[in-house]
């Protein structure tokens, strides 16, 4: 794997490439395998709550499912399209959250 022009923080010219299809598809399956396994982590141990139950302590534990796609992001010190959605999904959220609905 390589980054085309270097490493940058502000996504310009930040796209991954992998020297073959094959190397691609293991490290796909290995983020695919560690994200399984994390949510399995959180999920497992409190399979007694209900859906809600359980979003609610999701929220307040700060458990985050894409743990493992940041980890891997900030280990390889990339902009992922994952993370810009996210953050502009936060924002929205934030600036939804100050909204107030009138009937």
């Amino acid at each position: 794997m390589y980054f085309e022009n270097g490493k940058s923080v502000d996504c310009e010219n930040n796209m991954m490439h992998f020297p073959s299809w094959d190397a691609f598809d293991l490290a796909v399956e290995t983020l695919e395998d560690q994200v399984d396994n994390h949510e399995d982590s959180f999920v497992i141990p409190n399979d007694h709550l209900s859906e809600d139950a359980l979003n609610d302590l999701e929220e307040s534990s700060g458990f985050i499912s894409d743990q493992p796609l940041i980890d891997y992001e900030n280990s390889h010190e990339f902009c992922s399209l994952r993370a810009i959605e996210a953050a502009l999904e936060d924002a929205w959220l934030d600036s939804s959250d100050q909204l107030r609905m009138e009937f």
